[in-house]
């Protein structure tokens, strides 16, 4: 791999990873660290890669891994509350940072469905392929997740 090609990889996909890895650890710090550590692998990755879809989806899968392996390593799991992290990464749009923390406030199965489907742009089939799932897993998984989130929303606009 030229050093042009990862350097064009880091551009192109860092954003994905962070956001993959924040889904995960709710904490920016650890996900940069395990950002650097998914480019890592990458750099020393030997095979080649088909598109730039297959290199998006083998970080994605790095990212969870190295993201659950950085939970089970530092039992510290220091958090910054939801609000922080989508006020961070949503400070022009406030709606879009409401979202995104009830999209966070979800069990991890239905966030990380709901960040690859919606935030990401992936279908079902690739996102069942990326997570090691079913695609009928998933999709009940993407259904479960719009019904508690319609339902949280409706909670708020009554209230």
């Amino acid at each position: 791999m030229s050093i042009v090609s990862f350097e064009n990889a880091v551009k192109t996909f860092s954003d994905t990873v962070y956001r993959v890895s924040l889904n995960i650890l709710k904490n920016p710090e650890d996900s940069k660290d395990v950002m650097q550590n998914v480019f890592l692998r990458y750099f020393k990755h030997q095979q080649e890669f088909k598109s730039e879809e297959h290199i998006k989806a083998w970080l994605i899968r790095v990212a969870v891994n190295e993201s659950k392996r950085y939970l089970k390593i530092n039992s510290r799991n220091e958090s910054v509350p939801l609000e922080e992290v989508a006020n961070s990464l949503f400070a022009e749009n406030k709606e879009e940072g409401v979202v995104f923390s009830e999209v966070m406030s979800l069990d991890e199965k239905y966030r990380t469905v709901i960040l690859l489907y919606y935030y990401e742009g992936y279908d079902v089939k690739e996102i069942a392929r990326i997570l090691r799932r079913n695609a009928a897993t998933v999709r009940t998984q993407l259904s479960r997740a719009r019904e508690l989130l319609k339902s949280k929303f409706k909670e708020d606009f009554y209230e």
